[in-house]
């Protein structure tokens, strides 16, 4: 078992983030925290969203999470993390589908907001269905689609950089049947 103390723990400060011992971690609605594996002493980029209480497992980092809009309930592993470990291609990782049993749709708001350049967009399906995300600039022209396929339900999560984009005010729009949402999202230089 992994000691929790021995993980690294981020706290998002002012769009960067910030090393925070464990401890000083209270259980707080609308408080974001980031979670960094470290694999033989080299820190992987990709940081997990917990937003409740968390436990940890041998291969994974676990979120205990109960969400009210979705009303998602469960241990959710970070399949990403495992899928890195055992070296499959970005793609497979980026697009990781996150266990969960979600019983409504959610689109969740980006994180890290504001971002510069790669930021992750989570979202849940509660059945089988076509899902398209589209990516907007401020003049309401699709500058990317990070999803449009057929998907099974669950908690997903895909990832987009914006690396050759210019810094500015960004909308993703999640579609599947019969639902759809928006949020905004800001790329800082």
């Amino acid at each position: 078992m992994l000691n929790p103390m021995d993980v690294p723990v981020y706290l998002w400060e002012k769009g960067a983030p910030v090393l925070t011992p464990l401890t000083n971690f209270k259980r707080t609605p609308l408080k974001t925290y980031y979670l960094q594996k470290n694999y033989g002493g080299n820190n992987e980029p990709w940081m997990h969203l917990v937003d409740e209480t968390y436990d940890y497992g041998p291969s994974s980092v676990g979120v205990r999470q109960r969400d009210a809009k979705s009303d998602v309930w469960g241990k959710r592993k970070a399949e990403i993390e495992r899928r890195k470990a055992e070296g499959g291609n970005r793609k497979d990782y980026d697009n990781a589908i996150l266990e969960g049993k979600p019983k409504s749709y959610l689109l969740s708001q980006n994180y890290p907001n504001p971002f510069n350049p790669k930021t992750f967009i989570e979202y849940t399906i509660p059945k089988d269905g076509h899902v398209r995300i589209e990516v907007y600039n401020q003049n309401g022209q699709i500058v990317d689609i990070l999803v449009d396929g057929w998907q099974k339900q669950g908690i997903h999560l895909v990832s987009w950089n914006a690396e050759r984009k210019a810094s500015g005010i960004y909308f993703y729009r999640f579609k599947t049947d019969g639902f759809q949402e928006a949020r905004k999202m800001v790329l800082v230089r």
